[in-house]
């Protein structure tokens, strides 16, 4: 088996099967997702000896303003494993993959929203926030207030806006994603030296003294993520 970096369109597709398997979202979500946000985002995929997908996750790319200087990120989502390959350590073998891609790619940190805390704080996340549902009141705060209001929060270019609005429409039609019941946001640091920088921390800050930094600021991350 092999642990591979997937950035061909064309490849993402075989890793759609799995994602179908491991998570309840209606099929038009799934269609958009495939459709939309694999085509910018990065893969770390275990391949089986025949070429089969055995266990991935996916990197979404977002651009995250922090403490007013834009930084890029990754959102880690689609974190599965086939029903029959799991306890067998491909899940850590992948994650601990995409960590030295991320470090090699001088990424602050990365974030994801878990099902269970539990399963990522072996590996490094921290909770540093709530995680916004589109039912909660401060999800429809104007762009502007945020950027007024928050530290951290992402970017809202562009692209940001067009998948918003499609995913926006997804929820008016009762298709947007699964989440769980108390959504939250965890974070692992990745590029200890430049979150230093950008948090204002200590060289020689520890990766659990820059999360605790990056707890205390306002931070700001809803559903169209």
């Amino acid at each position: 088996m092999k642990i591979s970096v997937v950035t061909d369109f064309h490849t993402k597709q075989t890793t759609r099967p799995l994602y179908e398997r491991a998570f309840a979202d209606p099929a038009p979500f799934v269609d958009y997702y495939y459709r939309e946000k694999c085509r910018d985002n990065t893969m770390l995929v275990c391949f089986g000896d025949e070429g089969e997908v055995l266990s991935m996750l996916h990197l979404n790319p977002y651009t995250l303003c922090v403490r007013g200087e834009e930084v890029p990120s990754y959102y880690v989502v689609a974190v599965a494993t086939e029903e029959e390959q799991r306890r067998k350590g491909l899940m850590a073998a992948v994650l601990k993959e995409s960590f030295r891609f991320l470090a090699g790619e001088e990424i602050p940190f990365c974030f994801l929203l878990p099902v269970n805390e539990a399963i990522y704080t072996p590996f490094g996340f921290e909770t540093i926030c709530p995680f916004l549902t589109r039912e909660d009141p401060l999800s429809a705060l104007p762009y502007e207030e945020v950027r007024k209001q928050y530290d951290v929060f992402c970017l809202r270019d562009a692209l940001y806006r067009k998948r918003q609005e499609e995913e926006d429409a997804l929820a008016a039609e009762g298709a947007s994603e699964v989440l769980p019941d108390h959504p939250v946001m965890m974070a692992k640091v990745t590029d200890a030296a430049r979150l230093s920088r950008l948090l204002g921390c200590p060289k020689n800050s520890g990766k659990r003294e820059l999360l605790s930094a990056l707890r205390s600021l306002r931070c700001y991350f809803r559903e169209e993520v």
